[in-house]
C-alpha cells in the first residue's frame, strides 16, 4: 500500500458527553492488492472525515478509484451513525463493478459468496427519523447477481431500477431462488419502512 495521508485528531475525555474526536485522512494514489485472489484497489484518492460527539458523522469528500479498473466513486456524508437520528447523504457511481473483486475487500461480503456485475449512479438522502422526506434519484443494475443467506441461494439476478422522490421503480427484475425462477416489476416507496407493491411471476409456481 502507498499513499499520501494528513491525518489529526482531538480528543476530550473532560467532557459531560463522555469524549470528543475529530480527525481527518487525505489520501492519493493508495494502492492495495489482496492475496492470493490478486484483486487490485488503485488510484484511491480523496478525503475522510470523522467527528464523535453524542454520534459520530462521517464526510467523504470526493473518493474515488478503480477495483480491478472498474472505476468507484464516493462522496456525502453519514451523520448521527449510532442514533435515532440518523441521516444518509450519499452520493455514488460505480461501472461495471466486479461484485467477487468487491467482496475480497471484506470479509463480511466474503461470507455471502457475491457475485455479479453492478452499475449504479446514486443520489440518496435518507433521514431515519423523517423517512417521508427522503429523497433518492439515479438509477441501480445489476447483472447475473449472485449470493447465499443461511439456506437460500440466490442466482441469476438481472434486474434495473430506478429512484425518484422517495420510490424505487423497479422496471425489471429476474431471479433465481433456491432453483425458482421469479421475474418481477413495481415499486418500493419509504426505503426506512417499505411499502412494496410488486407483480410477480414464475414459471415454476
Amino acid at each position: 500500500v502507498s499513499a499520501d495521508m494528513d491525518m489529526h485528531a482531538d480528543f476530550d475525555r473532560n467532557l459531560q458527553a463522555g469524549w470528543i474526536a475529530e480527525g481527518s485522512l487525505a489520501f492519493a494514489g493508495v494502492r492495495a492488492e489482496t492475496y492470493p485472489e490478486g484483486v487490485v484497489m488503485d488510484n484511491l484518492r480523496g478525503r475522510v472525515k470523522v467527528k464523535r460527539k453524542r454520534g459520530t458523522d462521517i464526510f467523504a469528500e470526493n473518493v474515488k478509484g478503480q477495483v480491478n479498473q472498474a472505476p468507484v466513486r464516493l462522496s456525502g456524508k453519514l451523520l448521527g451513525v449510532g442514533t435515532p437520528n440518523l441521516v444518509v447523504d450519499v452520493k455514488a457511481s460505480a461501472k461495471h463493478l466486479e461484485l467477487a473483486h468487491l467482496r475480497e475487500l471484506s470479509p463480511a461480503l466474503k461470507k455471502l459468496s457475491l457475485a455479479g456485475t453492478v452499475d449504479m449512479d446514486l443520489d440518496v438522502h435518507v433521514p431515519y427519523a423523517a423517512a417521508r422526506n427522503s429523497r433518492l434519484s439515479g438509477m441501480l443494475a445489476t447483472r447475473n447477481l449472485n449470493f447465499q443467506l443461511a439456506h437460500m441461494t440466490v442466482e441469476k439476478g438481472d434486474c434495473e431500477l430506478n429512484l425518484t422522490g422517495h420510490i424505487a421503480l423497479i422496471k425489471r427484475a429476474q431471479v433465481q431462488i433456491n432453483d425458482t425462477l421469479l421475474a418481477f416489476t413495481g415499486q418500493i416507496a419509504n426505503p426506512v419502512e417499505p411499502m412494496i407493491q410488486l407483480l410477480v411471476t414464475s414459471p415454476d409456481l
